[in-house]
C-alpha cells in the first residue's frame, strides 16, 4: 500500500462532544469517536460521485476485526482484498498519535460587537460552502442534565410554570441574550495563525466591518471565555469545567489551560477514561494515570501500566 494515510480530526458540534478520528488510506477509512473503537468504511466503485462510503466492518486492538457483509451490486471482485490489507496495517498507522483537525471553516455566532462568541459548526476548509444553519448554540444533548452550576440564579419563570429551569439552559441563554434579537453568523476560514477570513456572512445588510480577524478572537473553548458579569463569569466556567474531559481533545489549547482542563477533567472519571486516547497531549500524566486506575476500579476492567 504505497499511497500515503491521511491522518485528521474533526470537532464533533451542535453540542461540542470532543473529535471524532480518522485515518484514511485511498478509498477505504477508519473512523473512531473514542480511540479504541473504529468504524471500517470503503468507498466503493458505484459510490465515487456520491463520495458516498459503506461499512464493511468494526475494528479494536483487543477484539480485532468484526466484518459486515456488503451486497454484491456494490463490490468489485478486489474491494475485500484491499481492506483486508488495510486492516492488517491499522495497528501499525495508529501508533501515530497526530490526527491534526481538518474542519477549519467554521460558522460562528457572533456577539452585538460581531465577534466570534460561539462555534455554532465546521467542515473542511475545501469543502463547498453550505448556507448559514440556524443561529442556535446547543449545550448538549437534549436528554442530558448532568451540568450542575455552583451558583443559583434567579429565573423569570412565567407564573404559572412548575418546571424549573435546567442550568444547561440557563447557560444557552446567556449566550443567546449575548448574541442580541437578531442573531448573527458568519462563516469564517481559519488559517494557520490562528486567525480567521470571512467566507460568507449573510445577506448584505449583516456584512460586518472586519473581513478578517485575529487569533485572539476566537475562544480556544469554542465559546466565550471571558465575560464582563462576574455571576455569567462564573457560570461559564462552571460549564468548562463540566466541559473539561471533551474540551481536551482540542489541540490548540496553550498549556496553563490544558493543565487546568486535566484537573478538572479528573473529576469525571468515566469520561476521562473514554476519551483520554483523543487527547493530543498530556501534560501531568501521573494525575491522569490514577484516574484512569480509579475509572477501572469502578468497572472492574484490568488495569495495563503501559496504557498512558
Amino acid at each position: 500500500m504505497s499511497h500515503a494515510v491521511e491522518r485528521y480530526s474533526l470537532r464533533l458540534l451542535s453540542p461540542f462532544n470532543g473529535t471524532t478520528r480518522i485515518l484514511q488510506h485511498q478509498e477505504i477509512r477508519a473512523i473512531s469517536n473514542d480511540g479504541v473503537h473504529w468504524r471500517l468504511q470503503i468507498r466503493l466503485a458505484s459510490d465515487n460521485e456520491s463520495k458516498r462510503y459503506t461499512l464493511f466492518g468494526l475494528w479494536s486492538r483487543a477484539e480485532g476485526v468484526k466484518e459486515f457483509s456488503v451486497h454484491p451490486l456494490h463490490t468489485s471482485p478486489s474491494w475485500r482484498q484491499r481492506a483486508n490489507a488495510f486492516v492488517a496495517q491499522l495497528p501499525e498507522w495508529l501508533d501515530e498519535r497526530d490526527f491534526p483537525l481538518l474542519d477549519n471553516l467554521e460558522c460562528w455566532l457572533l456577539d452585538q460587537k460581531q465577534q466570534p462568541l460561539a462555534l455554532l459548526t465546521s467542515c473542511p476548509i475545501n469543502q463547498q460552502l453550505v448556507r448559514l444553519p440556524q443561529p442556535v448554540w446547543v449545550p448538549c444533548a437534549v436528554n442530558d442534565h448532568t451540568f450542575v452550576a455552583t451558583q443559583a440564579y434567579v429565573v423569570q419563570q412565567p407564573e404559572r410554570s412548575t418546571t424549573p429551569i435546567s442550568h444547561r439552559d440557563l447557560v444557552a441563554q446567556l449566550v443567546h441574550r449575548t448574541a442580541g434579537q437578531h442573531r448573527q453568523m458568519m462563516w469564517i476560514a481559519r488559517q494557520e495563525d490562528g486567525s480567521g477570513v470571512v467566507r460568507y456572512d449573510g445577506p448584505p445588510q449583516q456584512t460586518p466591518v472586519q473581513r478578517h480577524l485575529p487569533a485572539n478572537a476566537f475562544p480556544h473553548f469554542l465559546l466565550r471565555q471571558h465575560w464582563e458579569n462576574a455571576n455569567e463569569q462564573q457560570l461559564a466556567n462552571d460549564f468548562f469545567h463540566w466541559q473539561s474531559p471533551w474540551l481536551l481533545t482540542l489541540p490548540d489549547l496553550n498549556e496553563t489551560e490544558r493543565r487546568l482542563l486535566e484537573i478538572q477533567a479528573c473529576e469525571y472519571p468515566q469520561r476521562l477514561h473514554a476519551l483520554y486516547r483523543l487527547y493530543p497531549d498530556l501534560l501531568q500524566k501521573e494525575l491522569i494515570y490514577t484516574t484512569l486506575v480509579q475509572a477501572k476500579l469502578e468497572k472492574r476492567i484490568p488495569v495495563i501500566n503501559s496504557e498512558c
